[in-house]
């Protein structure tokens, strides 16, 4: 993959230098973080680590190398821009806030309130990252049992989530009852998804508004709630978890049953 990236910083006309050093660092980086998980959340935990031992140039130099090397993969991940020593683990939104904050201008925003709400719950309240949620069919998803089928092409890994609290459920019945599937689950192209948030973004004060904010809250508010780490990261699906499909049935349905108590 280096080589790669290195051919990619080449043609884009970068200098000699700036090759060897973004190569030798980002080198330095998949030794510790897997391809499969560059994630926002590791990150921003490395950085926080070499905050620990390196001097300012070295980690601004390595977030450079970062930023470069997400481009040349096409992920779409927020690296912290910052001070080092200002850096924060992502944020999140209570429920409440989702609720009187996000949810309410919505209707005043866009011209499908409901289409909108309804992946603005689902995202809230599943977990997804942006990607998988825009890979979605509707027979990924089985609303009676409440729980989303998660094929991650990247990782070519496959795992059994939910979709928690009877509202996103709801809302979710509604829309699909509105507009036949097209392209997948939700009708939406990564751009357009990228508008709503960008959209609801300027509306806000005081708030950044992205996609993975909805992913960090799921988590945050569960483990408030006294779901376990193990739980949680089951359900984010940050360990490859495809060789234990098998037993997903099991698990999935004790789970959802743990978390119906806590999210209504």
């Amino acid at each position: 993959m280096i080589d790669k990236y290195k051919a990619w910083l080449i043609s884009n006309g970068s200098a000699k230098n700036t090759v060897i050093s973004y190569c030798n660092l980002m080198t330095k980086v998949l030794q510790v973080i897997d391809l499969d998980n560059l994630t926002e959340e590791n990150i921003v935990k490395y950085i926080l680590e070499l905050n620990e031992k390196y001097k300012d140039t070295t980690v601004n130099q390595t977030k450079k190398a970062l930023r470069s090397f997400c481009r040349f993969l096409n992920l779409d991940i927020r690296i912290p821009k910052d001070k080092t020593v200002d850096i924060r683990l992502p944020k999140f939104i209570t429920e409440e806030y989702f609720e009187k904050e996000i949810i309410n201008i919505v209707p005043h925003l866009f011209n499908s309130p409901l289409k909108i709400n309804a992946m603005l719950y689902f995202l809230f309240y599943s977990g997804l990252r942006k990607g998988e949620f825009i890979n979605l069919k509707r027979n990924d998803i089985n609303l009676t049992k409440s729980t989303i089928k998660v094929y991650r092409q990247k990782t070519k890994t496959e795992r059994l989530t939910i979709l928690a609290g009877k509202k996103a459920k709801s809302f979710v019945e509604l829309y699909f009852g509105t507009e036949a599937e097209g392209v997948n689950a939700f009708n939406i192209s990564e751009a357009s998804l990228k508008y709503i948030f960008e959209k609801i973004d300027s509306y806000l004060k005081n708030q950044e508004f992205y996609a993975h904010l909805l992913r960090h809250s799921f988590a945050t508010h569960l483990r408030k709630k006294g779901v376990s780490i193990e739980d949680i990261q089951y359900l984010l699906g940050h360990k490859n978890i495809s060789t234990t499909m098998i037993y997903a049935h099991v698990e999935i349905d004790g789970l959802k049953n743990r978390i119906d108590k806590i999210i209504k």
